[in-house]
């Protein structure tokens, strides 16, 4: 059994560059959860989450602001979920190790599809699927249950380029994860700013599924200002565009984790293609049924909006 107290003093995370303590995590006690039972490793991870939360303040105190000022609740309330997100973002970077070791007993035993007849309806469509998320939940992990039920299909992604990272631990960290999910998926990932768009549509013309988060506000494509999480921000409608173009379909996927299980749950809804370029309603329609996730399960979100990351919602 892992001695917790001692490891609290070597507690990291992707957001901490201390490269001594980081390697000791990510190279070494991260692997080492990942081949564990998943129940018990999982809890290891949700201690290592507690001792993230006191070690990064910072990071939780704007969480807590972000918190309050989303779901409108009180310090005290908000407090709960930031520790239960840093508890989330921890066994996530566990999920992700796992994955870099190609583990298919923990998709079949851990990850659950729901509304799962909308990915074959999206399919049937025969002009190829985006999978649409929104920075929440282990998606990765929901990504690679979707291809080993349908697995006359491939999976592609596209991604922000883990070689930009500027540490190197969280670059090796990251490049091990998208290897295990290259494999898992059967398809390859686009990066931002390396992206051939002809081998893009041309996954699309063999109907596969192309898995794309839509909430991210950097890049330099154009931004549309919508409204999310009660606020106005601007992001990237790419997706809708090419919807439109191709006639793909549009799969909204929405994930979060059970507390009590730690299972990770993905849902999807109803697909829709884009028929005009009213691109500002469509993206709107999309972005709106994605956050209703985040209100019901805000543990799975909240991570992704620390200063390190996105910096504070009324920033965006």
């Amino acid at each position: 059994m892992v001695n917790l107290k001692f490891y609290k003093y070597f507690a990291s995370s992707l957001n901490d560059n201390t490269s001594f303590k980081k390697k000791l995590d990510y190279l070494y006690f991260l692997p080492y959860l990942a081949k564990r039972n998943y129940k018990s490793s999982s809890k290891i991870a949700a201690k290592r989450g507690e001792y993230l939360s006191e070690k990064f303040e910072l990071i939780k105190n704007n969480m807590l602001e972000n918190i309050s000022k989303v779901l409108n609740i009180d310090k005290k309330e908000a407090e709960k979920i930031a520790v239960n997100t840093f508890k989330e973002a921890s066994i996530e970077e566990l999920d992700a190790m796992i994955l870099s070791e190609k583990n298919k007993d923990f998709l079949k035993n851990q990850v659950v599809l729901k509304n799962e007849h909308y990915v074959k309806e999206a399919l049937n469509c025969g002009k190829g699927v985006f999978l649409a998320m929104v920075h929440a939940g282990s998606f990765a992990s929901v990504m690679c249950k979707i291809i080993s039920i349908f697995n006359d299909v491939s999976m592609e992604s596209i991604a922000w380029s883990y070689k930009t990272a500027p540490c190197p631990v969280t670059r090796t960290f990251l490049h091990k994860k998208i290897e295990g999910m290259k494999y898992l998926l059967n398809g390859d990932f686009f990066f931002v700013g390396e992206m051939n768009p002809k081998k893009l549509y041309s996954a699309l013309a063999k109907n596969n599924i192309i898995a794309i988060v839509v909430d991210s506000p950097l890049g330099k494509t154009k931004l549309l200002e919508v409204k999310y999480l009660n606020n106005t921000v601007r992001f990237p409608y790419s997706v809708i565009k090419m919807a439109h173009k191709t006639g793909a379909m549009i799969l909204p996927l929405s994930v979060h984790r059970e507390q009590d299980s730690y299972k990770i749950v993905g849902s999807f809804s109803k697909p829709f293609s884009v028929h005009n370029n009213n691109y500002h309603e469509y993206f709107q329609n999309l972005l709106s049924t994605l956050e209703k996730n985040i209100f019901l399960h805000p543990e799975s979100f909240f991570y992704w909006t620390s200063p390190t990351n996105w910096g504070t919602i009324n920033k965006l």
